[in-house]
């Protein structure tokens, strides 16, 4: 079962999240995702998981924006799986991105398989794990809910 975390301006993080020192590590990579594209990856891995948390970003963002968050969680036994999503961060710009990815070159459908994929390949690489969809923007809303429900 996968859980939907809607975190609006009216509910906060524990403050233990909101001081997270930066050294926890996480590993980049390079994965196939749908239509062969190229996507790029961070993944903050827990000793001993209990939970993996598959962490979407808003529109025009990126996922270091949000690392100060997702090093957190792994001292709390949650695995966070980050990606870039096409057409934005790395995913996008980078050199090792697809041919023909570009800055907002996107579209809701796409998105939305990918959301999916990103969930299957987190718990096909760390296990049945109770799971759950964090979005934040455009993830928060009833795109990235209904896919939960």
């Amino acid at each position: 079962m996968t859980r939907a975390l809607n975190l609006t301006r009216n509910h906060t993080l524990p403050a233990v999240l909101h001081r997270a020192p930066m050294s926890t590590s996480y590993t980049e990579a390079w994965l196939t995702g749908l239509k062969s594209s190229q996507i790029y990856t961070r993944t903050y891995k827990a000793e001993h998981p209990k939970a993996i948390l598959v962490f979407v970003h808003g529109f025009c963002e990126h996922i270091g924006r949000y690392e100060h968050v997702h090093c957190s969680f792994p001292k709390h036994g949650i695995t966070v799986f980050a990606y870039d999503q096409r057409g934005f961060g790395k995913t996008a710009l980078d050199e090792k991105k697809s041919k023909d990815s570009k800055y907002g070159k996107t579209n809701w459908k796409d998105q939305a398989a990918d959301v999916e994929w990103a969930v299957k390949y987190a718990r096909g690489e760390f296990g049945e794990l109770p799971t759950f969809l964090m979005g934040h923007s455009m993830w928060r809303t009833g795109s990235g809910l209904s896919y939960a429900c």
